[in-house]
Parts: structure tokens; C-alpha cells; sequence
């Protein structure tokens, strides 16, 4: 099931959603979400993140034989 990775605003931790538990079009802006958020114990706004990539090579690709 396609999820979205949110961060909360109020301790910063991140947790994801599913697709359907967010409103549409809300996932898609840069608006943040009311959610209830377990850490902080009250709602805080969750704004969507995205993921950083592995800066590193990937190791499936076999570049271990070029160092």
C-alpha cells in the first residue's frame, strides 16, 4: 500500500501514512497535515518529507571491484 513519509513539527519525529489517511491533494502541497502524533501526545502539524538518497554506490550494481 503507497504510503507518505511525514515529519512532525512539534518533536520532529517521522512517521508514515497511508495514501488514504490523508486528504486528497494535502499529500501532494507543501501544506502541512493535523495529525495526532503518539510522541507529543497532542495534534501537531506532520509536513511531507522526502527521503534523501544513499550518497554512497549502491551495492547491488558490483562497483566493489573498481576500488
Amino acid at each position: 500500500m503507497p504510503t507518505y513519509l511525514f515529519k512532525c513539527e512539534g518533536c520532529n519525529g517521522m512517521r508514515p501514512f497511508l495514501t488514504h489517511e490523508i486528504p486528497a491533494g494535502d499529500a501532494d502541497s507543501k501544506m502541512p497535515v493535523t495529525k495526532y502524533c503518539p510522541t507529543c501526545r497532542t495534534t501537531t502539524n506532520w509536513v511531507r518529507t522526502v527521503e534523501e538518497r544513499r550518497e554512497v554506490s549502491d551495492r547491488r550494481r558490483g562497483d566493489r571491484r573498481d576500488l
